[in-house]
């Protein structure tokens, strides 16, 4: 009997969820752009210290509609969230559990239960999430903007800059710095934005594991099959698409049974350990077979996995410095800022060439 999966729409809509919060922070930017720009009786280049003290005066209407705007976008967050840890969450359960039994050739009852225990951990983590979000982002916010003032001010006065140019870095700096959200114990500053992403990745992969394996600690089955992908860090690379364990390592009706913690289980560099792209499904030896290795995957040696692995990190560095330059053309764009707006956009045509080269060079990087 093959194994099959079931993922469903959980990872696109997790990634939704993610989402969410990048719109967030664009949708404050411009907020505070457009206010920026607001014409009120002084300008920034002929009364610098005038216009200064108006927007400061403004600011209490800035900070009621941006409180407005991450109360609407919580709503949506909460709401995917909870779509995608109880209903998507509970139906990869559910299909693992009725193939186990198949396998089995036995019955046990779904834990229906189960769904309300997610739901009630998903409401808990976006309450949680979005709770210091909307306590630490409004006075970030107004943080932000008297720097902003201050800076813009400076520049001008100072005879740095114009008032386009000193407006323009001034927005970018603060672009570029992030909302904070709060700073860790190791000192390390989180934006609202990164530490909401990283709630819901982190959050979203465990319960993901959990309940793929779930089914096999209610059937009492400890043998699991080790997904496989183009792409595999050192102590993955030899665990693809092989029989493993949470156990100890032994032999089952001649199929080798490779044990986890020989390889790191979940520590940082180690199997399932932070970023591993990789994941259990419950396997009955004797009864489930595994699933046909794709085209990219059947002939890989472990160092060309490795070699993957690498090149699947540029990859993903070329796509993230194709994101942040299309949030500065938005940037650009509500800032009337032309001559920057048409410069980022040639240096988004340069990393979009880059990266289909890279594709070119090595199609596995968009295969998993």
């Amino acid at each position: 009997m093959k194994i099959t999966e079931n993922d469903g729409k959980f990872w696109i809509k997790s990634k939704e969820v993610e989402q969410v919060y990048h719109d967030l922070t664009i949708e404050l930017m411009i907020n505070t752009i457009k206010r920026l720009k607001q014409r009120g009786n002084a300008d920034l280049l002929r009364n610098p210290y005038v216009w200064q003290l108006e927007k400061l005066n403004d600011m209490h209407l800035l900070t009621e509609e941006n409180v407005q705007t991450i109360a609407k976008y919580s709503d949506i967050s909460e709401r995917l969230f909870r779509d995608v840890i109880a209903n998507e969450g509970f139906e990869i359960y559910k299909h693992g559990h009725e193939q186990l039994a198949k396998a089995l050739e036995t019955t046990t009852n779904i834990n229906y239960g189960l769904q309300k225990s997610l739901d009630a951990m998903a409401r808990q983590t976006m309450y949680e999430t979005n709770n210091l979000i909307n306590t630490s982002l409004p006075p970030a916010l107004q943080k932000g903007f008297k720097q902003a003032l201050e800076k813009a001010v400076g520049a001008v006065v100072g005879g740095i800059s114009d008032e386009k140019k000193a407006l323009t870095k001034a927005v970018f700096e603060m672009f570029d710095n992030g909302f904070t959200a709060f700073v860790d114990r190791g000192g390390r500053t989180w934006t609202a934005e990164r530490y909401a992403q990283t709630v819901i990745r982190t959050t979203t992969f465990r319960t993901y594991r959990e309940l793929k394996e779930e089914p096999a600690e209610e059937f009492g089955i400890d043998t699991y099959y080790y997904s496989a992908k183009s792409s595999a860090r050192e102590m993955c690379a030899p665990l693809q698409h092989r029989i493993v364990t949470k156990g100890v390592a032994r032999t089952i009706n001649g199929e080798r049974v490779l044990s986890l913690p020989d390889y790191g289980l979940g520590t940082p560099g180690g199997c399932l350990g932070i970023n591993c792209g990789h994941y259990l499904t419950p396997f009955v030896i004797g009864v489930n077979y595994k699933p046909r290795l794709r085209e990219d995957v059947e002939n890989l040696t472990e160092e060309e996995l490795k070699q993957n692995a690498l090149d699947k990190a540029k990859l993903k560095s070329y796509e993230r410095a194709i994101k942040k330059v299309k949030d500065n053309k938005q940037i650009a764009k509500a800032l009337d800022n032309t001559e920057l707006y048409d410069k980022l956009k040639l240096r988004e045509r340069t990393l979009r060439s880059s990266k289909r080269e890279l594709i070119e060079k090595n199609p596995f990087v968009l295969r998993w």
